[in-house]
């Protein structure tokens, strides 16, 4: 009795391990993929500031990934020169760009997430960063020479290098150079940065926290795309100028003259900020060439010289020939021929509403047109933008000024779902 348990129970275990084995193969061929459905999704969402090591990592990556692939001489020099360019200027430039490089470093850093993950880089550029309207400094031999003039200090050879780090003595300089400055104030210095055998023209940007200067780079991001490549965001940020405001009046003109009138927008979804229905904006109804400020106040074209006492506005969407911005102010709107917006307003004004709430739905109504008028300016500017770069969707940030009797700074967020075609996803404060 004994034995038949001995030699039973090993049989028992024989069975149930067969079973187990016909269970897994049976998932594996009917549920492909079930065995990763308990592993959860890892996506990062992360900032990261490049490190001086960083670039000399990124350096050899780089080498090692293209040197393989040169196909002749030449091209292994050009290569070989890049690569000895980021790690000796510790920096990138605009014919050496970040977004080319940073990708090498990413799988290093990190490894284990999944796509979607999104990493927000900071780095050092010899570029100018966005938005920088402060001061522009260039050091001089004396400069250096206040720095130390003994081996191994600025003054010696009047210029900095990888040996001599210029946040050891810039942000004195610059505390000293701009005593007034105020807080968040960017500084960009021009500085000679020696790779033997010369020296080289390179720019550091700094940024005053109210008691000190502190170096600061560009910033962008970086996605994981579906195929488990890392990837520049292809998200387009840009601040519009005078002369994207220009193109958009260029555009509605010459529509005003072709087609008389005809809409060139779809048509905008209006608020409904009090109880009463809104009626459906539907464009330029009713357009005739002795139609006044529907669409043109005083416009002569092509606009010659800079008399600004016959401005070329829109009263639309609010963008003007001369001032980069959109006018919203309600008080600007008071033109007949304007069906929609007089019924909107008329509509508002009725109402026992305070009168600040009366322009805030006023304004509301405006900040829908100027949707409408950022979306063509976006046809205009990318009229053949993919909808999507390596699986990841294409989206276009604008950044913009409404002027409301003073300056408001906003960035709108658009999707391209089509060539020139763009649908509004969201707005947030600029500056």
């Amino acid at each position: 009795m004994n034995t038949l348990k001995k030699i039973a129970f090993p049989l028992f275990l024989v069975l149930v391990a067969a079973l187990f084995q016909n269970c897994e193969d049976f998932n594996a061929k009917n549920f492909p993929g079930y065995d990763q459905l308990a592993k959860p999704k890892v996506v990062k969402t992360a900032t990261y500031q490049l490190t001086n090591t960083d670039y000399k990592t990124i350096s050899n990556a780089y080498k090692n990934a293209m040197l393989p692939t040169a196909a002749t001489a030449s091209d292994s020099a050009a290569i070989n020169a890049t690569a000895g360019s980021i790690i000796n200027n510790l920096s990138f430039s605009a014919t050496i760009p970040a977004s080319q490089f940073i990708i090498y470093l990413m799988p290093t850093l990190y490894q284990y997430v999944d796509p979607g993950s999104a990493i927000t880089v900071t780095f050092r550029t010899n570029e100018v960063i966005p938005n920088f309207s402060a001061y522009s400094d260039s050091l001089v031999a004396t400069d250096y020479a206040a720095m130390g003039t003994a081996a191994g200090k600025p003054g010696a050879h009047s210029d900095f290098s990888s040996s001599i780090d210029p946040n050891l003595y810039i942000p004195a300089y610059l505390k000293q150079k701009h005593p007034y400055a105020v807080v968040n104030e960017i500084a960009r210095v021009a500085l000679k940065w020696y790779v033997a055998p010369a020296d080289q023209n390179l720019a550091r940007f700094y940024q005053f926290d109210g008691n000190n200067w502190n170096e600061i780079g560009k910033t962008e991001q970086f996605i994981m795309a579906n195929d488990r490549t890392w990837v520049f965001d292809p998200t387009i940020t840009f601040a519009a100028t005078k002369n994207d405001y220009m193109s958009l009046m260029t555009y509605l003109y010459n529509q005003w003259q072709k087609e008389g009138g005809v809409p060139p927008v779809a048509p905008a979804k209006i608020p409904n900020p009090v109880s009463f229905p809104i009626p459906a904006l539907v464009g330029y109804n009713g357009w005739t060439s002795t139609s006044v400020g529907r669409f043109v106040i005083n416009w002569s074209y092509p606009p010659s010289g800079s008399d600004l006492s016959n401005v070329r506005t829109e009263y639309f969407f609010g963008s003007s020939w001369y001032y980069p911005d959109f006018d919203i102010r309600s008080t600007t709107r008071i033109y007949a021929d304007d069906v929609e917006l007089q019924a909107y307003f008329s509509h508002v004004d009725s109402t026992t509403m305070s009168s600040a709430d009366k322009t805030s739905a006023k304004t509301a109504f405006m900040e829908q047109r100027v949707i409408q008028g950022l979306s063509l300016m976006l046809s205009l500017k990318y009229p053949n933008l993919p909808t999507q770069v390596k699986g990841i969707d294409q989206y276009v940030q604008v950044q913009i000024n409404e002027y409301t009797g003073t300056n408001t700074y906003w960035t709108y967020r658009f999707q391209c779902v089509a060539p020139g075609v763009f649908n509004y996803i969201s707005r947030s404060k600029w500056k």
